[in-house]
């Protein structure tokens, strides 16, 4: 089967009426937005304590025999084919995952722009790329290093919007920029050890509401 067509049912049965877009925690009924670069002002500092946080809780959250789906959304503008783009995709993800055989099967669908605006003039069309693999299929520490470079214009980097999909655990993990990760999950008990151990990395901007996902009944 398809996998574009496996994740719209997977996530119409599991996390009925959630777009995977920005901003997904806010749009989710049970997450934790994690902060990564916090006020680190030193450029490299901060960068390595970010790789340091999205790495350490993607482990955490996933696991190497877990199945995934591997996300990734590109928008496109008639000064910005998609053929462009695509093709920057393709070969970006050939660094990361482990096998020819897994990059043939790469799934694309066009899908409507996610974020439309009234008195937008512009016609955008967007596409959903999704691979279907194991965790361990993915070289996923230099993929998050890179997922975050792109937001602050250093190499190596990546492309597009990109969301992993665990249907093993059913959670969905999004780094929204190098600024922070939305951890999602359909039940808070698969996130109340992230939530534990990391207390401290939660975005206080949103504490309260976190805290009274997961509060002692």
């Amino acid at each position: 089967m398809d996998f574009n067509v496996e994740l719209n049912r997977y996530l119409s049965m599991t996390f009925s009426n959630l777009e995977l877009k920005k901003p997904l925690f806010y749009n989710a009924l049970i997450g934790i937005r994690f902060e990564l670069g916090a006020n680190l002002s030193d450029f490299n500092k901060r960068m390595e304590q970010v790789y340091y946080r999205t790495s350490t809780l993607f482990r955490k959250l996933n696991e190497n025999n877990h199945e995934i789906y591997l996300v990734v959304f590109l928008d496109s503008w008639d000064d910005e084919p998609i053929s462009e783009n695509e093709s920057l995709l393709l070969n970006y993800l050939k660094k990361y995952v482990d096998s020819e055989e897994l990059m043939g099967k790469v799934s694309k669908l066009k899908v409507p722009y996610r974020y439309p605006d009234l008195d937008d003039d512009f016609k955008t069309e967007t596409y959903r790329y999704c691979l279907k693999c194991k965790v361990d299929n993915i070289d996923i520490s230099k993929l998050l290093e890179a997922l975050a470079n792109q937001y602050v214009g250093i190499q190596p980097s990546f492309i597009g919007d990109v969301y992993v999909v665990n249907s093993t655990n059913n959670t969905i993990f999004h780094m929204y920029d190098d600024r922070g990760v939305d951890v999602i999950s359909y039940r808070k008990e698969t996130i109340k050890e992230l939530y534990k151990d990391f207390n401290d990395w939660i975005l206080d901007y949103d504490r309260e509401k976190i805290d009274s996902i997961f509060q002692i009944d």
